[in-house]
């Protein structure tokens, strides 16, 4: 095995290690509640001998996990560490969780499945844009743009989208935008 290999097992053995933590000290993650955003600043204040980016790569691998991409998809509030509610789980955001699932689904996966982390960034792109176009123009136009949106595989082209989307006059010409920049959808 390369030193490459064996480090990135090393650190992904430590993230496992710090997610079960989390399990054990929080509710929340344990009942696999949906997180408020900006829930790794609270885990930071309460693992700072940790860095951050493993206390990331423990959160990616929790929101990755079908149980709770399952219980958020079917709960309306977010909640912090000490379990109380403080936001809400968008319609955009459960349209892109059902296509997460479905997806899943058909390829036959387990709970337990090992998250790509540029895979996990693009989603988070991804997630992010459909909850801002759910908030300027609706659920409506947000579930339209989806199939656009799981097609797009370069970070890039989500990040310009999502510069395109500050400069769109309506509903109608965001999506005019979106299907330009990715026509094979239908």
């Amino acid at each position: 095995m390369n030193r490459h290999t064996s480090s990135q097992q090393h650190s992904s053995g430590r993230a496992d290690a710090l997610l079960e933590e989390f399990r054990r000290r929080f509710p929340v993650f344990a009942e696999f509640r949906p997180l408020a955003p900006g829930i790794e600043n609270e885990l930071q204040s309460h693992f700072p001998d940790d860095p951050n980016w493993r206390i990331i790569a423990a959160l990616r691998r929790h929101v990755n996990d079908s149980r709770y991409l399952k219980a958020t998809f079917g709960q309306r509030r977010r909640y912090n560490l000490i379990g109380q509610a403080v936001g809400e789980v968008t319609t955009a955001e459960r349209a892109f969780i059902r296509a997460k699932l479905h997806k899943r689904a058909e390829a036959g996966e387990s709970a337990a499945e090992e998250a790509d982390p540029l895979e996990d960034l693009k989603n988070g792109q991804r997630l992010l844009l459909s909850g801002q176009v759910d908030y300027l123009y609706g659920e409506e136009v947000a579930t339209a743009c989806q199939p656009y949106l799981e097609r797009i595989g370069e970070e890039k082209v989500l990040e310009e989208l999502g510069v395109e989307l500050l400069r769109t006059r309506d509903a109608d010409d965001w999506l005019q935008t979106v299907r330009d920049r990715v026509p094979d959808v239908d």
